[in-house]
């Protein structure tokens, strides 16, 4: 049982966490200051100017493009809503602006980052829960919420932060599927994967620790180790390797 006093402490570090990594989201602006910071944005307003989510050689992405098409939608519903309230005229208008105030695009990459930051701390939480107890847990939460690195760069519109939560994430529910062996377990596993994976690629190495997971499960279990929902998860993670690069 969660007692009611826990949910108010991990309500509270959450909401810690989450101001914390909110802090800076306009901070900079409009001077790029976060290194390459800025290649997500670009690459996202390209994947727009294309009308395609496939991003032509010429663009000079190098990075994986998830944060990329996360940014793409927000984006468009930005100059939607301008031009519903007739702050930009037309699309060409919004392109303009665009054109030359690009930095201040970086407000939705950092929230992002500092929504992924949050999420990774609720994680962890969940994780040390499970192998731990509860005080393990929040104290665990409470000192990854106001760790510096981990706030800083949850502070940046990059990749590092959501690659960390699909790390925690991987991590989490290889270790829930070790324990019971159901079915969403796999699929949250290879869903965390193959996402990672399109974020920064590191992620695909935790396919380790998915492997090891199901391989306990089936030692404690006298199961057979190609059964339906490995190869169903396995599938998965192949196919969303397959699309994302």
């Amino acid at each position: 049982m969660i007692r009611l006093i826990d949910v108010k402490v991990i309500y509270i570090i959450l909401g810690i966490a989450f101001l914390l990594r909110l802090a800076s989201f306009g901070f900079g602006h409009p001077i790029e200051v976060f290194g390459d910071e800025l290649s997500n944005v670009i690459i996202a307003f390209k994947i727009l100017a294309a009308k395609s989510p496939l991003i032509p050689y010429e663009a000079g992405a190098f990075l994986p493009p998830l944060l990329s098409y996360i940014l793409a939608p927000i984006f468009a519903g930005i100059g939607a809503v301008g031009m519903a309230f007739g702050i930009f005229q037309n699309a060409t208008d919004f392109i303009s602006f665009v054109i030359l105030n690009r930095e201040w695009f970086l407000t939705p990459a950092r929230v992002i980052s500092a929504i992924f930051g949050t999420t990774t701390v609720f994680f962890l939480y969940l994780l040390a829960d499970k192998i731990f107890n509860r005080k393990v847990a929040l104290l665990s939460a409470f000192l990854l919420a106001v760790n510096f690195l981990h706030v800083h760069n949850s502070q940046v519109g990059h990749v590092w932060t959501p690659l960390t939560f699909f790390m925690v994430a991987t991590a989490y529910s290889s270790y829930r599927l070790s324990l019971m062996g159901e079915k969403k377990w796999y699929w949250l596993s290879a869903i965390f994967i193959g996402l990672g994976y399109a974020m920064g690629q590191v992620p695909i190495i935790f396919g380790v620790l998915f492997l090891l997971a199901h391989f306990y499960y089936v030692r404690k279990t006298g199961g057979r180790f190609f059964d339906k929902n490995f190869i169903k998860a396995a599938a998965a993670i192949f196919g969303l390797v397959i699309i994302f690069t």
